[in-house]
C-alpha cells in the first residue's frame, strides 16, 4: 500500500462509473441446494490443494446433506450481502514446475 495515495473510495468510483454498474436484484441467483454443492463436489479433483477457508475437497465430500444445505444457505447470505469474508479475498498461488518443462 502507497502512504502517498489515499485508498480509493467506492463512492467516487460510483459517481463517476455508476451507470456502467449493473444492478441486480439479489433474488437473481438460483437456489443453491446440498444437491447441487454434492454434484459439483463430486466433479472435483480430490487431491487439490485446500481452499482459502482451510477446506479440502475430500472433507466437503464427505459432509451429509444437512451440513451442506447449510453451507448452502451461508453461501446464498454471502451473495445476498455482496460482501466477502476477509480471509477469502486474497488468493495464493504455488508455483510447482511440471516434469520436462525449462520455461
Amino acid at each position: 500500500e502507497d502512504p502517498r495515495r489515499p485508498e480509493p473510495q467506492f463512492g467516487s468510483f460510483l459517481s463517476e462509473f455508476g451507470e456502467f454498474v449493473p444492478s441486480l436484484p439479489a433474488d437473481t441467483l438460483p437456489e443453491l441446494t446440498a444437491a447441487e454443492l454434492r454434484t459439483t463436489l463430486v466433479g472435483m479433483r480430490k487431491a487439490s490443494a485446500p481452499g482459502a477457508d482451510g477446506w479440502w475437497v475430500h472433507e466437503l465430500a464427505r459432509l451429509q446433506d444437512p451440513h451442506l444445505e447449510e453451507l448452502a444457505q451461508l453461501l446464498a447470505q454471502v451473495e445476498i450481502a455482496g460482501r466477502r469474508p476477509t480471509q477469502l479475498l486474497t488468493g495464493l498461488v504455488s508455483m510447482i514446475p511440471k516434469d520436462g518443462y525449462d520455461g
